[in-house]
């Protein structure tokens, strides 16, 4: 009967050891996972990173009190330090699209002003040309044998 609490112990023993490899081996192949993430974060949308970040903040939820090795941490702040980085390249990103936006509505306003001057130039053109036109009929009727000449 001495064995039994012996056995019961080793058990524990093997138990826990067991469930602290599958701790590191989830929180290795979750690692994986986040810098695979870093490697294609231009295809990635925010929606993406928010559903990645949910998962590792549930996993460490679920996991935290399990965690019985140092090395297990260790691979919790690799993955949070890497969903970190993807965060920051992700508002870099965006920063650079909204300058990209500005720029193009800036030049979008200027094709716009060039467009209404180009178009002002088109008319005051036709303006002139309907005057000299004019002035040249009447210059032209005017003239002995012109339209308004009448036959004789």
């Amino acid at each position: 009967s001495g064995a039994a609490p012996m056995e019961i112990e080793e058990a524990t023993r093997e138990t826990s050891a067991e469930q602290s490899k599958q701790a590191a081996r989830e929180a290795a192949a979750l690692n994986e996972r986040t810098r695979g993430l870093l490697r294609g974060f231009r295809e990635q949308s925010e929606a993406v990173l928010e559903s990645e970040w949910a998962a590792l903040l549930e996993f460490m939820a679920r996991t935290r009190a399990d965690m019985a090795t140092s090395a297990v941490e260790t691979a919790f702040q690799e993955a949070r330090a890497g969903v970190r980085a993807f965060a920051a390249e992700v508002a870099r990103e965006q920063s650079t699209i909204e300058e990209l936006k500005e720029m193009t509505r800036a030049a979008e306003a200027r094709l716009a002003a060039a467009d209404k001057g180009r178009e002002d130039q088109q008319r005051e053109v036709e303006q002139l040309a309907h005057e000299i036109l004019k002035s040249e009929g009447s210059a032209y009727r005017a003239e002995p044998g012109g339209p308004s000449a009448s036959p004789r």
